[in-house]
């Protein structure tokens, strides 16, 4: 069983592979959480902010509209114990009107439902003889039976206004002598009642108990939906409801362009995971097909440092030399030469500085005290500052060369011993060897 094949081996790596993936699939949620819980907690920042504007803008409104009840209310008082005539109806009423933007017109309607007085007084809208609509009539009705201010429901006039009417009682004792009504422009109430910076920040609209929008303060910027409130608007109490929603701002991020960008981030760092993964197992392969050729070799491979000192050998030292692969990282080359080869092979590996291979024959040291003749071929790696070195066993080569030359010998010294003289002829009648007798 390989290494690989062993479930015991196997599970680790694929553990140890996976983890990464894990770890950032783990931080990408982490921070997806993060950004809604910070993009929720921000919005419900900005809704109770945009909550709490909008209950001050109504607050507003209602104070304005008390103060023109309490006006209405005076000059109801004062044309109930006529303590005022026409022109100062016109005088109190138009100076009324310019200090309070929201209203149109302020009228006298007497007790059987004409127009007695309007201010200002070229209105078109309420001249004096008119009888009040049906509508109109009905508000008027309730005015009559109640004490305190009474409001219409909202309408659009011939001339395109849509207005709001509260009718205020004028009373003399118990004798009902018309209303005092006040016109208010809808439009004019969501753009003069609130000041300038909310209409910055938010588009206010008074809107129907059908959603149905009556007038807004602002349509040229862009709403964000979500940041958004709306209550009821009290006085008049009679369905109507305001409502402002936030602007875009210009700088503003959308909120999904974080969620974006850690999920980019996320499928790249992952992408590059298995990228690196399948580099580091390309290159794994690699290093154990040259580790297996490495540690099959027949000849003696090895590393050595610049120092001369071993740093890696295959099994082949053992088999030719018996020293253990184990036990020869550290040790001098040069342990291992016989002393007579010591000059020649350090000469030759002085030779390697000049950054070429060198190939050279010597005597090393067996375990058991034995030399045998190897042949070295040597190569520099000047960028790693190691040489990669491969050694032949030519044991046997130089023992046939000896005995070669050894035999050689002995017969030359044999033919030159006989005294008679000997030739060698070829086939075609050539001499083409003498003895020296």
């Amino acid at each position: 069983m390989t290494e690989t094949d062993d479930p015991a081996q196997s599970a680790p790596n694929r553990w140890y592979w996976t983890a990464p993936y894990v770890a950032v699939v783990i931080f990408a949620l982490s921070m997806l959480t993060l950004v809604g819980l910070l993009q929720t907690r921000e919005l419900e920042g900005q809704r109770n902010a945009v909550a709490r504007d909008v209950q001050w803008a109504e607050q507003t409104m209602r104070l304005h509209m008390q103060g023109t009840e309490e006006f209405l209310g005076q000059l109801a008082r004062d044309l109930s114990a006529e303590m005022i005539d026409a022109d100062g109806f016109q005088l109190r009423a138009n100076q009324h009107i310019a200090n309070n933007g929201e209203l149109v017109n302020v009228v006298w309607v007497g007790e059987d439902g004409t127009v007695r007085w309007s201010a200002p007084f070229d209105t078109t809208d309420w001249l004096a003889g008119d009888a009040l609509s049906a509508a109109q009539s009905a508000v008027f009705l309730d005015a009559r039976e109640g004490v305190r201010a009474t409001y219409g429901q909202v309408y659009t006039t011939a001339r395109g206004l849509t207005v709001l009417e509260v009718y205020v009682p004028i009373r003399h004792g118990r004798d009902f002598r018309g209303a005092i009504v006040g016109v208010y422009s809808i439009d004019r109430v969501v753009r003069h009642l609130v000041p300038g910076w909310f209409a910055e920040k938010y588009r206010l609209a008074l809107q129907t108990a059908d959603g149905e929008t009556l007038a807004v303060n602002s349509t040229l910027k862009e709403l964000d939906e979500s940041v958004a409130f709306e209550l009821p608007l009290d006085p008049p109490g009679n369905g109507l409801i305001l409502r402002a929603t936030a602007f875009r701002t210009g700088g503003q991020l959308p909120q999904a362009l974080p969620i974006v960008l850690i999920v980019g981030l996320s499928v790249l760092v992952l992408w590059s995971l298995w990228l690196l993964r399948t580099h580091v197992l390309r290159r794994v392969q690699v290093e154990k097909e040259r580790d297996r050729l490495f540690n099959l070799s027949l000849d003696m491979l090895c590393v050595v440092g610049l120092d001369g000192s071993f740093r890696r050998c295959n099994p082949a030292f053992e088999r030719i030399l018996g020293h253990p692969p184990r036990d020869l990282p550290g040790k001098p080359m040069l342990d291992l030469v016989h002393r007579d080869d010591v000059a020649a092979t350090l000469e030759q590996l002085r030779s390697l500085a000049s950054g070429q291979p060198v190939k050279f024959e010597n005597r090393c040291l067996c375990a058991d005290g034995s030399y045998k003749w190897l042949v070295w071929s040597i190569n520099p790696v000047r960028a790693e500052k190691l040489v990669y070195a491969v050694a032949h066993d030519i044991t046997g080569r130089k023992a046939a060369e000896e005995a070669l030359r050894a035999e050689s010998a002995f017969r030359k010294a044999m033919e030159d011993s006989v005294i008679t003289g000997l030739r060698a002829i070829d086939l075609s009648g050539r001499i083409i060897y003498v003895n020296s007798a």
